[in-house]
């Protein structure tokens, strides 16, 4: 669990960072923010994000990985739903370890 919490940092750090680069800076991120409705990231800028999260993990995530959009709920991911799609890809490539 100690892990998952460490990525879970990392991920929310690298958000308010690319929030702050985005001028985009009242918005409080907590595990049901939506990331399209309630803080305004478009799909093209989840292209963006993915590269901070490319750098922060040393991981190359998949082409198709759009961190702000939820395929299977069809709408924007929520902070909490970002987390666990990070964990999930980092894990399924055995990138668990990633640098920390």
């Amino acid at each position: 669990m100690r892990e998952a919490n460490t990525i879970e940092k990392r991920v929310r750090r690298q958000l308010r960072d690319f929030l702050v680069k985005s001028d985009i800076r009242d918005v409080e991120i907590c595990a049901t923010t939506d990331l399209m409705k309630d803080a305004g990231l478009t799909s093209l800028q989840g292209v963006e994000f993915v590269l901070d999260l490319c750098d922060e993990f040393d991981f190359n995530f998949p082409m198709d990985f759009n961190p702000f959009f939820d395929d299977e709920r069809r709408r924007g991911q929520t902070f909490n739903g970002l987390v666990k799609a990070v964990e999930m890809h980092l894990a399924h490539e055995g990138a668990a370890n990633a640098k920390q």
